[in-house]
């Protein structure tokens, strides 16, 4: 039995080699009809679009590529984050050089548990789809840059600070005696969270609007303080109870995998909270001496 299990495991490594050398040997253009599918289990079968977009021809729009395993042009991942008008398809690479029989050479070429897989694209104004790149896919496989930005002002709204002002004095001020005020927060945020299998880095930065209860308002980049900051002060004119609102709206980027930093996109992402604040009139008291 020795010599047709020789014989067996040379052909086994002969499948694998002819896999890894397919990575530079130049690749077929495919029709710009080619369909794309999805196996019923929702795993990827022999053609997939990126992240099972619907549309027979692929995914349009701009995607993100993991850098695990990467082979291709230098500033092909770059290019591909800023490519609006292409469109994208993901085949694995076994069926990329020629059938089944090299999907062994397709998962021995990634890191346990990952299968190598090739990135076609058609880029504006072409008639074929070309290989672009291949990469290794798991859990973080190929993503829609829009899809992941959503992903990614989902988490940041999951994971902004909250605001928590507090006045100076502590216990009230008197009418005329200016007033300190702090948010609670710090003046920026960048926290790493992990989105659709990506490590993303985010990078934020707020503006606080408060109004004072007496009609007055000021808007700031500093969160405020107690003293000696005096970036969030205000003086009331008259004795009372006064309902201070601090607004922090949010502007972000971030990056992910190498890549960015891309905005994160849709409505302002807003917070608000009230505090009260009472302010009592100046008493004379004459005191016996």
């Amino acid at each position: 039995m020795r010599g047709p299990v020789r014989t067996l495991a040379t052909a086994l490594a002969m499948v694998v080699a002819a896999a890894l050398a397919g990575l530079a040997a130049p690749a077929p253009a495919r029709a710009a009809g080619h369909g794309a599918a999805r196996s019923a289990g929702g795993q990827c079968g022999f053609v997939c679009q990126v992240s099972g977009l619907p549309g027979a021809a692929g995914y349009v729009g701009q995607i993100i590529i993991p850098a695990v395993g990467f082979q291709g042009p230098g500033g092909a991942r770059a290019s591909a984050a800023g490519c609006a008008r292409c469109v994208w398809e993901v085949v694995p690479w076994c069926y990329h050089r020629g059938g089944a029989a090299l999907c062994l050479g397709a998962v021995s070429s990634c890191p346990a548990g990952l299968l190598r897989m090739a990135l076609y694209v058609q880029q504006p104004a072409a008639q074929a789809f070309t290989v672009v790149a291949a990469y290794c896919t798991g859990q973080a496989g190929v993503q829609p840059l829009s899809a992941l930005a959503a992903g990614v002002r989902g988490r940041m709204v999951a994971l902004l600070p909250p605001l928590a002002p507090r006045a100076w004095p502590p216990g009230g001020s008197l009418v005329n005696l200016p007033v300190l005020f702090a948010a609670g927060q710090s003046p920026g945020f960048a926290p790493v969270a992990v989105v659709a299998g990506y490590p993303v880095r985010l990078s934020a930065r707020q503006v606080f609007g408060w109004t004072f209860g007496d009609g007055a308002s000021q808007v700031t980049q500093s969160p405020g303080g107690a003293w000696p900051d005096t970036s969030v002060v205000h003086t009331y004119a008259q004795a009372g109870r006064y309902g201070v609102v601090v607004r922090a709206a949010w502007a972000a980027t971030f990056q992910v995998a190498g890549l960015g930093p891309f905005a994160v996109t849709g409505p302002p992402v807003t917070q608000r909270a009230v505090l009260a604040v009472g302010v009592r009139s100046a008493v004379a008291v004459l005191v016996a001496g």
